[in-house]
């Protein structure tokens, strides 16, 4: 399955996440670039509501859907 990629911000809100999770099957990805920075994010979906967060060069963390679209609008809001 290919990753699809987006910018935050751009093509792709924060509250976009909550649809990109039910339309997608476990193991989805879709990589952000972040506003004003360099690296991008991988939001992997995961059972049970969750996303894992995975920061390019960083440890990937899992959190609820609805803390996701909390951080990601922290993110674009940064």
């Amino acid at each position: 399955m290919a990753a699809e990629t987006f910018r935050l911000g751009g093509d792709f809100l924060p509250e976009d996440v909550v649809t990109w999770y039910h339309r997608s099957e476990v193991s989805a990805r879709v990589h952000l670039a972040l506003p004003g920075r360099t690296c991008t994010l991988q939001l992997i979906a995961c059972p049970n509501n969750l996303i894992c967060w995975w920061p390019e060069g960083g440890r990937g963390v899992s959190v609820p859907l609805e803390d996701s679209v909390r951080r990601l609008a922290m993110l674009q809001n940064s």
